[in-house]
């Protein structure tokens, strides 16, 4: 018989975690305001790993405050829990709520709560579970666990309590079982022992004291010893059975092998929560490069990991006019005269498919676009943002080498490479053949179009460009890869949404445009809201404007008095006296085109924030 521990999840959907179990659907209940609330996540799955399964714990010390993960974890005696609470406080941030702390807690505090509930404790009888359910609810809607969500520990112990909890709305995104055999179990508990003067507990064989003076004073529990750990272990697993039924039946269950190295145990908890914690809080991605940085399999790579959407807009297109949608029979029309398809109909394509329900729960990677400044702009326009943007950062002479190399095998579609996976045998190397473009000439033409807009469509999404060097082998690429993936999705996406980016050119131009057109006007006391001058304002005629064409000749005699100045400055260089008529002669067209200019641009502009009534009116005067 094997000791039970779970953690259990109970939460909306699954996203596939970074342990390799085996995924199964289930099906979504509906929620509704009913007097009975339902947890949500009727969808249930239960992944059962290998005793044992190693951790690939990818190292990151960001917390992933935005998720506030919601964990429920539970064990038998000495299956390792208090230790992975431990680690998962430390790592998540989360509040670790214990029942039994949280009623010693209330009873020391003289709540209300904890007053009835002392009631019973000191009648020596059990707290009953509405009580507890009360007290663990008060608990829950305190504002450090809104903001970095709980660890519950040691609850619910009973079928009942789970049902309890359901009913009370309390829900979890990821719930842990740890498996340990009977006899390590047996082992640990009898060999501990607590030092009265300190309070550290030791044991004998895995913890054993420092000296022999600490070891004579070290005292055992009366409950420790064999026969009563089999007592409390056969009463847990008197229930844990029913709960571990209950679970099964209908929400996300992880099963793990808990008699390994602590942190090989928590390397596979801290996966399964943050892939529990991402899938509420889905990344959106871009991943860009040369072509033959490794995009391709990057993106294999990507999506195995996170299961997001990869958005590849090559295939919406042929997938649009196969299903003859009208975006699809728009771009067909486009594709059958031999011309590229418009960035807007691909946009349009790229909205559409961000409408899937899949592609809204597990994120997507949209691989390949933008290609272009104008491209990135649609997007955003659009509001398509992505959370990060990866960038595949890889040297011409490499992707040269690994583009020229490339073969394919026309029997069996197989692709190779001359240099990094040659074919096996003569034969099959001599019926290899070449693309068309993949000769260096063209391909180094590829790359120059592709650098020529890499540099502006990365400035477009400012800080969230990370550059990965993609020369390094594919799993050192993807580690990287996840990495910064890791260190995006641990911020709250709140924020990061509202960090300023750095201004695209474009975007630079027309705010100081802006800027120009808004100052002006506030000279004349005119409103500004940030539309066009004609809708910005109204105002009377004879008021500013009229000292705005005023103004005009004012402006236009210094204007042409400073350009009178320099023509003096350069007769002055050639040695010409200062009084030449001749820099007169030279600025007086210039003072006279310009005097009679200037009123009618002032007109102008008061036209723009008036009408023509007022245009007219200005010109007549």
């Amino acid at each position: 018989m094997h000791g039970l521990g779970f953690v259990g999840v109970n939460c909306p959907r699954l996203t596939k975690p970074s342990v390799r179990a085996r995924r199964c659907s289930g099906r979504r209940g509906e929620g509704g305001l009913k007097a009975q609330r339902v947890v949500l996540g009727r969808e249930r799955c239960i992944l059962t790993m290998e005793a044992g399964l190693q951790a690939q714990t990818r190292a990151s010390a960001a917390t992933p405050s935005s998720g506030n993960p919601r964990i429920l974890i539970s064990g038998a005696p000495a299956s390792g829990k208090g230790t992975q609470c431990e680690l998962i406080v430390e790592k998540f941030g989360v509040v670790h709520i214990s029942t039994g702390d949280m009623l010693r807690s209330a009873v020391r505090n003289k709540t209300e709560l904890g007053l009835k509930a002392k009631e019973f404790m000191d009648a020596g009888k059990l707290v009953p579970d509405e009580l507890v359910i009360s007290m663990l609810k008060e608990r829950l809607s305190q504002p450090d666990v809104a903001q970095n969500g709980y660890l519950l520990d040691g609850f619910p112990r009973t079928s009942a309590q789970a049902d309890a909890l359901d009913e009370a709305g309390v829900c979890f995104d990821a719930v842990v079982k740890l498996e340990v055999p009977d006899e390590v179990l047996v082992e640990r508990v009898i060999g501990r022992r607590s030092d009265p003067e300190t309070g550290k507990v030791y044991h004998m064989k895995f913890n054993p004291p420092e000296s022999e003076e600490i070891a004579e004073r070290l005292v055992q529990r009366s409950d420790d010893t064999e026969e009563k750990v089999k007592v409390r272990l056969n009463a847990f697993y008197e229930h844990a059975a029913s709960i571990d039924k209950k679970y099964s039946d209908g929400s996300l269950m992880t099963v793990l092998n808990g008699n390994r190295d602590k942190n090989e145990v928590f390397g596979d908890i801290s996966k399964i929560v943050k892939a529990s914690v991402s899938e509420r809080n889905p990344l959106n991605t871009i991943i860009m490069g040369a072509p033959g940085s490794g995009k391709g399999t990057q993106c294999e790579l990507i999506v195995e990991e996170l299961n997001c959407v990869h958005l590849s807009t090559g295939d919406m297109l042929r997938s649009a006019v196969k299903a003859q949608s009208d975006l699809g029979n728009q771009a067909k029309a486009f594709m059958d005269a031999g011309k590229l398809v418009p960035d807007e109909l691909v946009i349009g394509l790229i909205e559409e498919k961000l409408q899937d329900p899949v592609v809204k729960k597990n994120g997507w990677l949209l691989d390949g676009f933008p290609r272009t400044v104008a491209q990135a702009e649609a997007l955003k326009t659009a509001g398509v943002a992505p959370d990060i943007a990866v960038s595949l950062e890889v040297p011409d002479d490499e992707i040269v080498q690994r583009i020229v190399g490339r073969r394919s095998d026309p029997e069996t579609g197989r692709i190779y490479h001359l240099t990094f996976n040659p074919p096996a045998t003569e034969e099959i190397a001599a019926r290899l053949t070449q693309r068309s473009d993949d000769t260096e000439e063209k391909v180094r033409t590829r790359l120059a179009m592709y650098k020529e807009n890499a540099d502006l469509v990365k400035n477009e999404y400012g800080d969230k460009v990370v550059l990965i060097n993609g020369v390094q082998p594919k799993a050192a690429v993807f580690n990287d890869v996840l990495k910064e993936i890791e260190r995006f999705s641990s911020d709250d996406k709140d924020d990061s949404s509202s960090k300023p980016s750095a201004p695209s050119i474009s975007e630079f131009v027309r705010k100081a445009e802006e800027a120009f057109e808004r100052g002006y006007l506030e000279n004349q006391d005119v409103n500004w809201s940030g539309q066009a001058a004609a809708e910005a304002s109204r105002i009377d005629p004879g008021t500013s404007s009229t000292s705005d064409i005023a103004m005009r000749p004012v402006l236009a005699t210094g204007d042409v008095l400073a350009f009178a100045l320099f023509v003096v400055i350069g007769r002055l260089r050639h040695g010409e006296s200062v009084l030449s008529l001749d820099a007169v002669s030279t600025a007086a067209p210039f003072l006279i085109a310009w005097l009679s200019i200037s009123p009618f641009l002032g007109a102008y502009t008061s036209k723009a924030t008036e009408s023509w009534k007022s245009l007219w009116s200005y010109l007549l005067r």
